[in-house]
């Protein structure tokens, strides 16, 4: 590999020049890990976009991404007539091939994203250009571009390498060759075209991490199905998770290491046990046999993050400091105990609570449905817990957008859930529509006159009160639900 040597550089300089250079290049490596000092600190990400040659001009958008917790961030906005919208986001470290955006039909990478940053996007049709003042997204993304035209076919065959016939020693020697002819291509690359030395261990990292990735997945059998659990050399996943441990937060960047530690804290608790309120405990129990240090504080952050934290609701005191007792880095646990702070102190807007214990149906009717007469009305019947109806939450937000000057009303209904978690829910998600948590007895008589046998339900009542479809088509199928509310307009 090739780097610009710095003594070339200041070899060329005047005495205080040099004493400048030095003290320009000190002051940017202390920028840089004084955000990973006392504490952990989020940065603005700024984007701004222009939309052009999509017919029709999307209403909106949406961003997705996910940091070193894994909690994933689907980021929806408003795109004006003219194809214009802004958008901020805020992240704890660069994110390499992590983010994504989808404009109408069309979906996009973005290489490389910083903190501290701001983006200018350009959307013409199915391309994508992106402008920034240091340039090195486009920098990552001409790597990859070169890399997958030479080595695009075997790129294809080991992601798909997994669901083919093969012993785990012949596993781990492909792996190791494909990492090895990646790197390889890396080196002779930056010997015609340079990268920054960050840049090129954080692209040498990912395919590291890829292979760790490939090696914790091979405990499932995707051979046969249903796939089913291998069982594994003795010490195989001790030896992996100290031949790929992650060091620092270089490590952590790319997605393949943020899923190879997700991997890690599922295999630790057990991959086929239940999750439930005991993970936690089990995770910090057997996390312990992982030397203290960076990765084990990434596991039981990314643990905090899937049992708490994506569901709005924090550790008890107790937890936590069953949880600082195991981790090394504070800044990082002082970071999971405030991310949630906000929403745990806020209460949603258009919220309705209701405490009778004697429901009659009409009245319920009345309360949630029939003062909306007159307009086109669609029902989500959801519980906080359900994995579906998370997953709908960015295209609902995506179609209250697309809707938002339409005659129609998003009534989101919650049942079975506790209070605080459905409170926080909508703060985190900032849900849009009308938004209704039922009581037990409320949920009973709704759920008798619409049909609702599971979670997610959806309705749609046309503007005459009359229900249209027990089973409307999710928000996720945007272009069939516009067409059917369109039709009742």
């Amino acid at each position: 590999m090739i780097f610009i040597p710095l003594d070339e550089i200041l070899n060329k300089c005047s005495q205080p020049m040099k004493l400048k250079t030095y003290i320009l290049i000190f002051a940017i490596i202390a920028s840089y890990f004084a955000s990973y000092g006392d504490t952990i600190k989020e940065l603005p990400v700024n984007f701004k976009g222009q939309v052009s040659e999509i017919s029709p001009m999307p209403k909106s958008g949406k961003l997705t991404y996910f940091d070193f917790t894994r909690i994933i961030h689907n980021e929806v906005f408003a795109i004006d007539s003219s194809g214009n919208f802004n958008l901020t986001i805020y992240l704890t470290h660069p994110l390499l091939n992590v983010a994504y955006l989808e404009i109408g039909e069309n979906y996009y990478s973005i290489h490389l994203l910083e903190p501290g940053t701001q983006y200018e996007l350009s959307f013409v049709g199915e391309s994508l250009k992106i402008k920034s003042e240091t340039g090195r997204n486009n920098l990552v993304k001409e790597f990859y571009d070169a890399l997958y035209k030479e080595h695009g076919k075997l790129l294809d065959e080991s992601d798909m390498y997994y669901a083919t016939p093969h012993t785990t020693e012949e596993l781990l020697r492909y792996t190791a060759e494909v990492e090895r002819i990646k790197v390889a291509f890396l080196d002779e690359y930056c010997l015609t075209k340079p990268l920054p030395r960050d840049l090129y261990s954080v692209i040498s990292g990912e395919f590291r991490f890829k292979t760790a990735h490939h090696r914790i997945m091979e405990r499932f059998d995707y051979s046969e199905r249903p796939f089913r659990l291998r069982i594994m050399p003795d010490g195989y996943f001790t030896r992996l998770y100290t031949e790929y441990a992650i060091k620092d937060w270089c490590d952590i960047q790319s997605e393949y290491a943020i899923n190879y530690i997700s991997n890690v804290v599922t295999q630790i608790i057990g991959d086929t046990v239940t999750w439930d309120e005991d993970n936690l405990q089990t995770l910090l129990r057997n996390v312990s046999n992982i030397r203290s240090g960076f990765m084990r504080d990434m596991i039981i952050s990314q643990g905090v993050a899937r049992f708490y934290l994506s569901d709005g609701i924090s550790p008890t005191p107790q937890e936590w400091e069953q949880i600082s007792d195991m981790m090394e880095q504070k800044p990082i646990l002082q970071y999971l105990k405030e991310y949630n702070d906000d929403s745990e102190q806020s209460t949603p807007q258009q919220q309705s609570v209701s405490t009778s214990d004697d429901i009659e149906l009409q009245s319920v009717v009345e309360k949630y449905i029939e003062k909306h007469r007159g307009k086109v009305i669609y029902i989500d019947f959801y519980a906080t817990w359900c994995s579906p109806c998370r997953y709908e939450i960015p295209f609902a937000k995506q179609l209250s957008i697309e809707m938002a000057d339409k005659d129609v009303v998003f009534l989101n209904l919650c049942a079975q859930s506790p209070e605080e978690t459905w409170e926080n829910l909508i703060k985190i998600h900032d849900i849009d529509g009308e938004n209704h948590l039922l009581t037990n007895e409320e949920f009973k008589a709704l759920s008798s006159v619409f049909r609702v046998n599971a979670f997610p339900t959806y309705i749609l009542i046309d503007k005459e009160g009359q229900v249209i479809d027990y089973n409307a088509p999710r928000p996720s199928s945007k272009k069939t639900i516009i067409e059917k509310i369109d039709s009742l307009l």
